[in-house]
């Protein structure tokens, strides 16, 4: 819609000031995400480029490199002049998708390391994918409901860049909550076996990097995702979107570092225990 009755004009005004906050966050998780990314690019080299692809490898490169292509669009979102109300929407459908999915990819990542210090357990083989669709079917029901809601403005104002969002749902927050849910079932997975490793003494160093990784990764990304909540649910609609950015970093940081701190590790160890507390050689789990 366009700008012409004084109410409009400060829902815009308002749009104004919390965009530009967006955007100081968007280009601050971009800097720590190229920061980041080089500090550990020796290790990634080392121990993901290979010619052995696996699954983990596949959803390890998604994951790492797919962000940047979504902050493009972000940034052109920030920046272009003149963009319409169509183009705004498409935009933020495209970033909407893009972050929920590649959320779940990254999730599946620690998922599958769960599974693994279960022992491939064969209940977790079928009750991990099942429990997976089912949440993240309903945020992304959620997600495009939300989309349909987004209302942007025109403002009639020389030298515009940038979208306007001025209105749109508070159930993306459902998305949020889908998060805190996998990452909670996968963090009870790993604390169990942290528990009867720690009682049996089998815990080797390997073990120990992952089993602390991934506790880590819980604590941080709940308190990011529960957090984004509160803000989607007791702020206004255009700040549906301001803490995408560094969440989105934030969780890219930790699952590139917990496989390449594990692969690093099982390097250097000749065997460790894996769940049920077998013997496993270094070989087989650089690949986990």
């Amino acid at each position: 819609m366009n700008v012409t009755t004084a109410e409009e004009w400060d829902a815009f005004v308002t749009s104004l000031e919390h965009r530009q906050m967006t955007m100081y966050f968007d280009v601050a998780s971009i800097a720590l995400l190229i920061y980041d990314h080089l500090l550990v690019l020796g290790l990634e080299i080392k121990y993901v480029w290979q010619p052995r692809i696996t699954p983990v490898n596949i959803l390890f490169y998604i994951t790492r490199y797919a962000v940047y292509v979504e902050f493009t669009v972000l940034v052109y979102s920030d920046l272009a002049p003149s963009l319409s109300l169509t183009t705004c929407n498409d935009i933020i459908a495209y970033v909407g998708w893009s972050y929920s999915i590649l959320t779940f990819l990254a999730q599946v990542i620690l998922a599958l390391r769960a599974w693994a210090v279960w022992g491939k357990d064969p209940r977790l083989t079928y009750g991990l994918p099942t429990a997976f669709i089912i949440i993240a079917s309903v945020c992304l029901v959620f997600l495009q409901m939300t989309i349909n809601s987004l209302e942007f403005i025109e403002p009639a104002v020389p030298h515009r860049i940038g979208c306007y969002l001025v209105n749109g749902s508070k159930l993306l927050s459902i998305c949020w909550i889908t998060f805190f849910i996998i990452d909670t079932i996968v963090f009870i997975l790993f604390a169990i076996r942290a528990f009867e490793a720690y009682r049996c003494g089998g815990c080797s160093k390997l073990v120990h990097v992952v089993y602390k990784d991934g506790i880590m990764y819980y604590f941080y990304l709940s308190a990011l995702n529960l957090l984004n909540v509160v803000v989607m649910l007791t702020q206004s609609p255009d700040f549906l979107i301001m803490l995408l950015s560094p969440i989105r970093v934030t969780q890219v940081i930790l699952v590139a570092r917990i496989v390449l701190h594990a692969r690093e590790q099982a390097s250097q160890t000749e065997f460790f225990y894996s769940e049920p507390f077998q013997l496993v050689s270094s070989h087989q789990s650089t690949h986990m």
